[in-house]
């Protein structure tokens, strides 16, 4: 939910973190959340950690007005190993992303 999409950025210590430091991603965050057509793609450890997120913006096509679903790159965790972890983890994000999409239609 918002709360959810709201604090997305803490775990990762992303620039959408609410931080001073940060001040200026804040006003992205809080169009993010506003806008309400974005949910978080989230793949998390065993402990409930993330180890990747992903936000997807619920969209249509200009010309025929179909749903349509934009994923973000994804964000990883420092803990995981580009070479053997992220492949997988963002494997499961695009699953995620499938599955949204298919409530679309």
């Amino acid at each position: 939910g918002a709360e959810e999409l709201f604090m997305s950025g803490h775990e990762l210590r992303s620039c959408l973190r609410i931080d001073k430091q940060c001040a200026r991603e804040n006003k992205a965050l809080l169009g993010l959340v506003a806008q309400g057509n974005v949910r978080l793609l989230r793949v998390r450890d065993a402990k409930g950690r993330t180890l990747a997120r992903a936000a997807a913006r619920l969209l249509a096509r200009r010309d025929t007005h179909a749903p349509l679903l934009l994923v973000d790159q994804p964000l990883f965790a420092g803990r995981c190993d580009e070479g053997t972890q992220r492949p997988r983890l963002e494997a499961e994000l695009l699953r995620q992303a499938a599955r949204l999409a298919a409530r679309l239609r």
